[in-house]
């Protein structure tokens, strides 16, 4: 199965974001997609935009303070950007990341998390030059090999985003979001048991990964393995919580495997 992935993708994460969304709110209802391929391009985007949304750490929220003077370090304009990316605010976040590069050229963090946001703006150039920067400064930076790799991703640009999850996987081996995200590729491209393969691998780092069972159950209804994936719908059921639209999908594919 060949997935034309991501064609819609710049039109759904500009609305996530011009609409203050968090993180956790970025997976929308693909109920409606009725054929496989679909539903893949369509849950693969949703997902992307999750992943993005997560990559930021936490950090302090110093947006309520004054604005950093002339004289401020490096470090209080990042925790500044840090304060407005996770309150879905990129373009203050970048401003903010843009002075402390200003101050310190060499700021690893401060490109890796600007290329963060334009990650999840979907400017893809801009954020694989960030990353660049990141891995240039830190060539063991596991995250940045990561995020990079989630830019090509949605570049549909395989080779590379391959290359870097693999690279990300070598350095830092417990990395759920380089397993999950290279078996995004998988599943997208038909190569189903490689793509079950890596979804088991991020489950056994990350258990309750409510979003890694949906992959990997659309990937048993690929492979035509309905028992399979009605266990793993069952168990997003049972951990997606107060997400409303994450329960309705996998509520959505559950009613369609048991009506056949």
């Amino acid at each position: 199965m060949k997935s034309h992935i991501l064609i819609w993708f710049v039109s759904a994460i500009t609305f996530v974001f011009l609409a203050a969304c968090v993180p956790s709110r970025f997976l929308q209802d693909p109920a409606s997609s009725q054929v496989m391929e679909n539903e893949f391009a369509l849950q693969n985007a949703l997902t992307l935009q999750d992943l993005a949304g997560r990559t930021p750490t936490p950090a302090s929220n110093p947006i309520d303070n004054p604005a950093p003077n002339a004289s401020a370090s490096a470090d209080s304009y990042y925790d500044r950007g840090m304060a407005y990316a996770n309150r879905g605010i990129p373009f203050l976040a970048i401003c903010n990341f843009d002075q402390a590069i200003n101050l310190n050229p060499d700021f690893t963090l401060a490109y890796f998390q600007r290329g963060n946001v334009f990650l999840i703006m979907d400017d893809l150039n801009r954020a694989i030059r960030d990353f660049d920067k990141a891995i240039q400064l830190n060539p063991d930076f596991s995250e940045a090999y990561s995020a990079r790799g989630i830019a090509y991703l949605q570049k549909q640009d395989w080779e590379h985003a391959i290359h870097d999850l693999d690279h990300a996987i070598q350095i830092t081996p417990d990395s759920m979001t380089a397993y999950f995200a290279r078996g995004m590729i998988y599943a997208s491209e038909s190569e189903s048991d490689r793509a079950i393969s890596d979804f088991n691998q991020a489950l056994l780092l990350d258990p309750d990964n409510s979003l890694v069972y949906l992959w990997r159950g659309m990937t048993y209804v690929n492979k035509g393995e309905a028992e399979s994936a009605i266990a793993d719908f069952i168990k997003v059921l049972e951990l997606c919580g107060n997400n409303a639209s994450l329960c309705l999908d996998a509520q959505h594919r559950l009613d369609n495997l048991k009506d056949k």
